[in-house]
């Protein structure tokens, strides 16, 4: 079944809090050479620097991994309205899992392995 972005916020609140931060720190600034966003690991970065000044960040930030890969796995009906939430422009489907699963989990996973944190039990 598809779902709008407005569904798949509400079903998966951190998820698609990642996938605004993709919005709002690269998308938004295309072309803008002093951007320090061009990377999906500049924004798990800035990302996970913003869930270390709260208490529970961490585990939020580990949710939002969760998410992703629940998206991955459940909600790729829903494709286009996963790309629109990063604004991000996706041909299909297969397009759409891979720049999931290949670029954005793994960027995701990364910056919480370079800060040695570990997923909550």
């Amino acid at each position: 079944m598809q779902k709008t972005v407005d569904q798949l916020d509400k079903e998966y609140e951190w998820g698609m809090q990642f996938l605004y931060q993709i919005l709002l720190r690269m998308m938004t600034a295309i072309g803008d050479k002093d951007n320090p966003y061009k990377t999906y690991a500049d924004v798990a970065k800035y990302y996970a620097d913003g869930k270390l000044t709260y208490e529970g960040g961490i585990e939020h930030y580990w949710q939002s991994i969760t998410d992703l890969k629940t998206m991955l796995a459940k909600e790729m009906d829903s494709w286009e309205a996963i790309g629109d939430a990063a604004y991000t422009s996706l041909d299909d489907l297969a397009d759409a899992k891979k720049w999931l699963g290949d670029e954005v989990i793994p960027a995701l996973l990364a910056e919480a392995e370079r800060r040695g944190w570990k997923k909550p039990a």
